[in-house]
Protein backbone atom coordinates (compact mmCIF):
# COMPACT_ATOMS: atom_id res chain seq x y z
CA UNK A 1 0.00 0.00 0.00
CA UNK A 2 2.63 2.47 0.85
CA UNK A 3 4.16 1.80 -2.40
CA UNK A 4 0.85 2.77 -4.27
CA UNK A 5 0.55 6.02 -2.10
CA UNK A 6 4.59 7.02 -3.08
CA UNK A 7 3.50 5.99 -6.83
CA UNK A 8 0.61 8.01 -6.91
CA UNK A 9 2.02 10.82 -5.05
CA UNK A 10 4.90 10.66 -7.63
CA UNK A 11 2.54 10.59 -10.60
CA UNK A 12 0.55 13.55 -8.95
CA UNK A 13 3.84 15.89 -8.37
CA UNK A 14 4.46 15.30 -12.50
CA UNK A 15 0.94 16.12 -13.12
CA UNK A 16 1.02 19.23 -11.46
CA UNK A 17 4.36 20.29 -13.33
CA UNK A 18 3.21 19.14 -16.07
CA UNK A 19 -0.12 21.22 -16.45
CA UNK A 20 1.28 24.68 -14.96
CA UNK A 21 4.21 24.12 -17.41
CA UNK A 22 1.19 23.79 -20.61
CA UNK A 23 -0.12 27.25 -21.14
CA UNK A 24 -3.18 25.20 -23.24
CA UNK A 25 -4.49 23.24 -20.51
CA UNK A 26 -4.27 26.39 -17.65
CA UNK A 27 -5.46 28.82 -19.85
CA UNK A 28 -9.23 27.61 -19.37
CA UNK A 29 -9.54 27.86 -15.53
CA UNK A 30 -7.86 31.70 -15.91
CA UNK A 31 -9.48 32.64 -18.71
CA UNK A 32 -12.93 31.60 -16.61
CA UNK A 33 -11.44 33.66 -13.91
CA UNK A 34 -10.27 36.62 -16.29
CA UNK A 35 -13.55 36.67 -18.04
CA UNK A 36 -15.57 37.11 -15.14
CA UNK A 37 -13.94 39.61 -13.50
CA UNK A 38 -13.60 41.52 -16.72
CA UNK A 39 -17.59 41.47 -17.45
CA UNK A 40 -17.98 42.19 -13.82
CA UNK A 41 -16.11 45.58 -14.35
CA UNK A 42 -17.49 45.89 -17.55
CA UNK A 43 -21.47 45.32 -17.40
CA UNK A 44 -21.37 46.90 -13.88
CA UNK A 45 -23.49 49.87 -14.85
CA UNK A 46 -26.12 48.20 -17.23
CA UNK A 47 -29.35 47.86 -16.00
CA UNK A 48 -30.96 44.88 -14.73
CA UNK A 49 -34.04 44.77 -15.74
CA UNK A 50 -36.49 44.75 -12.59
CA UNK A 51 -34.34 41.51 -11.61
CA UNK A 52 -34.89 39.75 -14.71
CA UNK A 53 -31.33 39.81 -15.19
CA UNK A 54 -28.62 39.49 -12.44
CA UNK A 55 -25.17 40.28 -13.46
CA UNK A 56 -23.64 37.98 -10.36
CA UNK A 57 -25.99 35.13 -11.15
CA UNK A 58 -25.02 35.17 -15.15
CA UNK A 59 -21.42 35.87 -14.18
CA UNK A 60 -20.79 32.62 -11.48
CA UNK A 61 -22.76 30.75 -14.00
CA UNK A 62 -20.91 31.47 -16.89
CA UNK A 63 -17.54 31.08 -14.86
CA UNK A 64 -18.51 27.37 -13.46
CA UNK A 65 -19.92 26.18 -17.10
CA UNK A 66 -16.33 27.70 -18.64
CA UNK A 67 -14.19 26.41 -15.67
CA UNK A 68 -15.47 22.78 -14.80
CA UNK A 69 -16.23 21.72 -18.67
CA UNK A 70 -13.51 23.46 -20.73
CA UNK A 71 -11.17 23.12 -17.79
CA UNK A 72 -11.92 19.79 -16.55
CA UNK A 73 -12.40 18.15 -19.75
CA UNK A 74 -9.03 19.82 -21.44
CA UNK A 75 -6.79 19.21 -18.79
CA UNK A 76 -7.50 16.18 -18.15
CA UNK A 77 -7.49 14.86 -22.33
CA UNK A 78 -4.67 16.96 -22.55
CA UNK A 79 -2.07 15.81 -19.76
CA UNK A 80 -2.89 11.92 -21.53
CA UNK A 81 -2.69 12.90 -24.83
CA UNK A 82 0.51 15.19 -24.63
CA UNK A 83 2.42 12.23 -22.84
CA UNK A 84 0.96 9.52 -25.75
CA UNK A 85 3.10 12.21 -27.84
CA UNK A 86 5.88 12.44 -26.12
CA UNK A 87 5.82 8.35 -25.21
CA UNK A 88 6.19 8.86 -21.84
CA UNK A 89 3.19 7.29 -21.02
CA UNK A 90 4.33 4.11 -22.35
CA UNK A 91 7.54 4.71 -20.36
CA UNK A 92 5.14 4.48 -17.37
CA UNK A 93 2.96 1.92 -17.83
CA UNK A 94 6.13 -0.65 -18.91
CA UNK A 95 7.20 0.24 -15.48
CA UNK A 96 6.01 -0.42 -11.73
CA UNK A 97 3.35 2.27 -11.85
CA UNK A 98 -0.04 0.28 -12.91
CA UNK A 99 -3.07 1.89 -14.96
CA UNK A 100 -5.59 2.93 -11.47
CA UNK A 101 -2.25 4.37 -9.93
CA UNK A 102 -1.73 6.74 -12.70
CA UNK A 103 -5.46 7.66 -13.18
CA UNK A 104 -5.72 8.56 -9.75
CA UNK A 105 -2.38 10.77 -9.97
CA UNK A 106 -3.66 12.16 -12.94
CA UNK A 107 -6.94 12.94 -11.09
CA UNK A 108 -5.75 14.81 -8.01
CA UNK A 109 -4.70 17.68 -10.17
CA UNK A 110 -6.99 18.52 -12.15
CA UNK A 111 -9.74 17.99 -9.32
CA UNK A 112 -7.79 19.80 -7.21
CA UNK A 113 -7.04 23.41 -9.72
CA UNK A 114 -10.75 23.14 -11.03
CA UNK A 115 -12.13 23.51 -7.43
CA UNK A 116 -10.39 26.39 -6.20
CA UNK A 117 -10.91 27.98 -9.27
CA UNK A 118 -14.68 27.03 -9.02
CA UNK A 119 -14.46 28.99 -5.04
CA UNK A 120 -12.20 31.95 -6.29
CA UNK A 121 -15.50 32.44 -8.84
CA UNK A 122 -17.83 33.39 -6.00
CA UNK A 123 -15.62 37.02 -5.05
CA UNK A 124 -14.66 36.95 -8.74
CA UNK A 125 -18.48 36.86 -9.28
CA UNK A 126 -19.04 40.03 -6.69
CA UNK A 127 -20.67 37.33 -4.67
CA UNK A 128 -20.46 37.12 -0.76
CA UNK A 129 -19.91 33.67 0.66
CA UNK A 130 -21.89 34.10 3.16
CA UNK A 131 -24.77 34.12 0.10
CA UNK A 132 -23.84 30.58 -0.61
CA UNK A 133 -24.50 27.83 0.71
CA UNK A 134 -21.01 25.96 0.54
CA UNK A 135 -22.48 22.12 0.90
CA UNK A 136 -24.39 22.63 -2.17
CA UNK A 137 -22.28 24.28 -3.88
CA UNK A 138 -19.43 22.04 -3.84
CA UNK A 139 -21.50 19.22 -4.66
CA UNK A 140 -22.79 20.06 -7.48
CA UNK A 141 -19.19 21.58 -8.71
CA UNK A 142 -17.64 18.40 -8.07
CA UNK A 143 -20.00 16.48 -9.07
CA UNK A 144 -19.37 18.08 -12.50
CA UNK A 145 -15.70 18.26 -12.51
CA UNK A 146 -15.40 15.04 -12.05
CA UNK A 147 -17.82 13.98 -15.02
CA UNK A 148 -15.61 16.04 -17.04
CA UNK A 149 -12.72 14.66 -16.01
CA UNK A 150 -13.73 11.56 -16.70
CA UNK A 151 -14.99 12.87 -20.14
CA UNK A 152 -11.11 13.90 -20.97
CA UNK A 153 -9.51 10.88 -20.03
CA UNK A 154 -12.25 9.23 -22.74
CA UNK A 155 -10.85 11.92 -25.03
CA UNK A 156 -7.18 10.76 -23.87
CA UNK A 157 -7.92 7.41 -24.14
CA UNK A 158 -8.89 7.47 -27.75
CA UNK A 159 -6.94 9.71 -29.19
CA UNK A 160 -3.32 10.14 -30.40
CA UNK A 161 -1.75 13.64 -29.49
CA UNK A 162 -3.19 17.15 -28.51
CA UNK A 163 -4.00 17.65 -31.88
CA UNK A 164 -6.46 15.35 -32.23
CA UNK A 165 -7.53 15.38 -28.49
CA UNK A 166 -8.33 19.20 -29.15
CA UNK A 167 -10.48 18.07 -32.40
CA UNK A 168 -12.30 15.71 -30.56
CA UNK A 169 -12.89 18.10 -27.68
CA UNK A 170 -14.15 21.05 -29.45
CA UNK A 171 -17.59 19.75 -30.16
CA UNK A 172 -18.00 18.30 -26.66
CA UNK A 173 -17.15 21.88 -25.07
CA UNK A 174 -19.69 23.69 -27.70
CA UNK A 175 -22.39 21.61 -26.55
CA UNK A 176 -21.93 21.37 -22.91
CA UNK A 177 -20.99 25.16 -22.47
CA UNK A 178 -23.51 26.47 -25.07
CA UNK A 179 -26.88 24.82 -24.38
CA UNK A 180 -27.06 26.79 -20.82
CA UNK A 181 -26.22 30.23 -22.74
CA UNK A 182 -29.14 29.32 -25.16
CA UNK A 183 -31.31 28.24 -22.62
CA UNK A 184 -33.17 32.04 -22.31
CA UNK A 185 -33.98 32.27 -25.98
CA UNK A 186 -35.65 28.83 -26.28
CA UNK A 187 -38.23 26.66 -24.25
CA UNK A 188 -36.83 23.51 -26.23
CA UNK A 189 -33.21 24.39 -25.53
CA UNK A 190 -34.20 24.98 -21.72
CA UNK A 191 -35.25 21.14 -21.87
CA UNK A 192 -32.71 19.47 -23.51
CA UNK A 193 -30.08 21.92 -21.40
CA UNK A 194 -31.41 20.67 -18.00
CA UNK A 195 -30.66 17.29 -19.31
CA UNK A 196 -27.04 17.65 -19.34
CA UNK A 197 -24.91 18.22 -16.11
CA UNK A 198 -23.59 21.55 -17.05
CA UNK A 199 -27.91 22.60 -17.48
CA UNK A 200 -27.82 21.43 -13.26
CA UNK A 201 -24.89 24.00 -12.42
CA UNK A 202 -27.13 26.21 -14.31
CA UNK A 203 -30.09 25.74 -12.94
CA UNK A 204 -28.20 25.84 -9.79
CA UNK A 205 -27.05 29.22 -10.02
CA UNK A 206 -30.20 30.69 -11.50
CA UNK A 207 -32.54 29.18 -8.07
CA UNK A 208 -29.19 29.92 -6.04
CA UNK A 209 -30.27 33.66 -6.45
CA UNK A 210 -34.00 33.25 -7.07
CA UNK A 211 -36.92 34.36 -4.59
CA UNK A 212 -37.59 30.72 -3.92
CA UNK A 213 -33.60 30.22 -3.57
CA UNK A 214 -31.85 26.59 -4.79
CA UNK A 215 -33.07 23.27 -3.32
CA UNK A 216 -31.30 19.88 -4.36
CA UNK A 217 -33.72 18.01 -5.98
CA UNK A 218 -34.12 14.43 -7.43
CA UNK A 219 -33.88 15.29 -10.90
CA UNK A 220 -30.76 17.24 -10.49
CA UNK A 221 -29.40 14.43 -8.36
CA UNK A 222 -31.01 11.62 -11.22
CA UNK A 223 -29.34 14.10 -13.75
CA UNK A 224 -25.70 14.19 -12.56
CA UNK A 225 -26.11 10.51 -11.23
CA UNK A 226 -27.00 8.98 -14.92
CA UNK A 227 -23.73 11.64 -16.47
CA UNK A 228 -21.68 10.12 -13.75
CA UNK A 229 -22.58 6.08 -14.42
CA UNK A 230 -22.95 6.89 -17.93
CA UNK A 231 -19.39 8.40 -18.27
CA UNK A 232 -17.55 5.90 -16.35
CA UNK A 233 -19.62 2.67 -18.03
CA UNK A 234 -18.11 4.76 -21.53
CA UNK A 235 -14.54 5.52 -19.98
CA UNK A 236 -14.13 1.46 -19.05
CA UNK A 237 -15.22 0.29 -22.56
CA UNK A 238 -12.78 2.84 -23.98
CA UNK A 239 -9.66 1.25 -21.27
CA UNK A 240 -10.57 -2.26 -22.13
CA UNK A 241 -10.58 -1.49 -26.03
CA UNK A 242 -7.18 0.60 -26.20
CA UNK A 243 -5.70 0.49 -22.69
CA UNK A 244 -3.63 3.54 -21.07
CA UNK A 245 -0.44 2.70 -23.05
CA UNK A 246 -2.44 2.54 -26.56
CA UNK A 247 -0.48 4.78 -28.59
Amino acid sequence: MSGTIKRIHAITGLKFQTIFSNLSMMSNPLIALVIVRVFREVMANLPQANGVFQLDAFLLGLGLIMNIVSGGLMISSTSIAEEKEKHTLRVLMTSSVKSKEYLVGSLIPTFTISMIVNVLLIPASGISFSAIHLPTFLLITMSGTLISIILGFVVGILTKDQTQSGVVCTPLLLVLTMLPQLRFFNTTLRDVSSYTYSGVIASYVDGLFSDQGYALNTRDVLTMAIWFVLCSVIFVMAYKKRGMEAE
